[in-house]
């Protein structure tokens, strides 16, 4: 279930075209229902950062790279987060 609302819902492409992909940042704020969200950064010194605050929730922060953070910050009902980095 919360896989569908991840796919259903708020999908952020933090992707830099130059060579370098260098400092990319994202930052989502939900406050209730359905929820979800997904962040997908590739680059050196990215930075994801997603809170959640009621009910279906849902988060995942997807990191390619160097030097990345991703934080996830939930509240109430449903949940699910998940963070993957890979260094490249």
């Amino acid at each position: 279930m919360f896989r569908s609302i991840l796919l259903a819902s708020a999908m952020v492409l933090s992707l830099a075209s130059s060579g370098a992909y260098a400092g990319n940042s994202s930052s989502i704020v939900q406050n209730g229902n359905g929820n979800g969200a997904e962040t997908f950064q590739r680059g050196r010194n990215n930075d994801s950062q997603i809170v959640q605050f009621g009910n279906g929730n849902g988060a995942g922060i997807h990191q390619v790279g160097r030097n990345n953070n991703a934080g996830i910050g939930q509240n109430g009902d449903g949940n699910y987060a998940g963070v993957w980095q890979r260094r490249r």
